[in-house]
């Protein structure tokens, strides 16, 4: 599979049954303790569309440029409706900037922000991370949400032993 596919099966499959605060808590918290395994110095954000943020944290070593980057990556999910690398892969086949949007401010063409899909519901919101090298970065997000969704067999866009 090409990384386009693997994308957008990852998007397929990552569909919560519901999502709430409560899933933002823990869902976040497994973010953070695989961060921790892994000695990834970030910053974790879980927000809806709205704007309410229901899980933020950092790891230990984390900047506040993390933080920013993971808004932008958020942001970018939020508008473009899809995971922020599978937008930064669209955007580079047709030659595409966040500029050409007038988003270059508030928003980034860069790996680690994947949808919330909620069943019957559609999109609602993200999860956004950074602080890892690109790959790995998106990766990470979608593998720990098929963690908590209990989804086994998940495709990924580099080998696992690269990722936690």
């Amino acid at each position: 599979m090409t990384k386009k596919e693997i994308l957008l099966r990852q998007e397929e499959l990552l569909e919560f049954p519901s999502f709430d605060e409560e899933d933002a808590l823990l869902l976040g918290n497994l973010i953070v303790k695989r961060a921790k395994e892994a000695r990834y110095k970030i910053a974790v954000l879980i927000r809806l569309n709205d704007g309410l943020t229901l899980f933020q944290c950092t790891t230990k070593g984390a900047s506040l440029l993390n933080q920013i980057w993971a808004e932008k990556k958020f942001n970018t999910t939020r508008i473009m409706r899809k995971s922020s690398f599978l937008a930064v892969l669209e955007a580079e086949e047709i030659g595409q900037t966040m500029a050409d949007h007038g988003l270059q401010e508030s928003c980034a063409y860069a790996p680690g922000a994947f949808p919330v899909r909620v069943k019957g519901a559609g999109i609602i919101g993200a999860v956004a991370i950074s602080g890892i090298m690109d790959l790995r970065e998106h990766d990470f997000v979608p593998e720990c949400m098929a963690e908590y969704l209990k989804i086994s067999d998940f495709p990924l866009v580099m080998e696992k032993e690269y990722i936690l």
